[in-house]
């Protein structure tokens, strides 16, 4: 079940001082906890849902030193035993948003899983705010 606190939370808050660029990276940002987050879902529904997020020329680089090109072979990382969200249905990341970093292209956030792991991880946006 994902609760959200004064520290840690499912979304990244958007702030009136926020720029425009900044507040639509920032509802990508949210739009891909969503998608990780999402329980009562088909397997196939939820990895249509991540990959919605992402663009056709993502990269997603692992703690582990994996490299993964392309919004199809990022899909095919978060269907694989390597990654947590598809092992546990009530996958729920939380954001420490106190400590949160945002540029015009860049989120950087400290995040814990649903097995209480920590890891920090750097988004970078295209123009239509897709990872």
């Amino acid at each position: 079940m994902c609760i959200d606190t004064e520290t840690f939370a499912t979304r990244l808050p958007t702030l009136e001082s926020d720029s425009d660029r900044v507040k639509a990276i920032k509802g990508g940002l949210n739009d891909y906890f969503a998608a990780v987050a999402l329980q009562n879902a088909s397997t196939e529904e939820k990895l249509a849902a991540i990959g919605a997020t992402f663009s056709d020329d993502a990269i997603l680089k692992t703690s582990k030193g994996s490299c993964f090109k392309g919004r199809s072979n990022v899909v095919k990382f978060y269907a694989s035993p390597e990654s947590p969200v598809m092992k546990d249905p009530n996958f729920c990341p939380q954001v420490n948003i106190s400590t949160a970093t945002t540029s015009e292209d860049t989120i950087a956030v400290e995040i814990t899983l649903t097995a209480g792991f920590h890891v920090g991880d750097w988004f970078t946006f295209n123009d239509e705010a897709k990872i």
